[in-house]
């Protein structure tokens, strides 16, 4: 972790601890954290199938159209 990502996290759990925001139902401290981390560092919602390897193409056709090719 450098320490760019570093200072993000302290400050986004500060952020939390002082109840400035509040997360939707379902998502865990835990889990924004790391959402927030990839937004700003990686490829956003794409970094957990970058982070998985084995992965040889992505094609995003849309929002919700997401094709993977692995091994390809």
């Amino acid at each position: 972790m450098t320490s760019l990502q570093q200072v993000l996290q302290q400050v986004l759990q500060q952020v939390l601890q002082q109840g400035r925001v509040k997360l939707p139902q379902g998502i865990t401290p835990a889990q924004f954290l790391e959402n927030v981390n990839n937004e700003v560092f990686g490829f956003g919602p794409l970094e957990p199938l970058i982070q998985t390897g084995g992965l040889t193409e992505i094609m995003v056709n849309g929002p919700y159209i997401i094709f993977i090719e692995q091994g390809g």
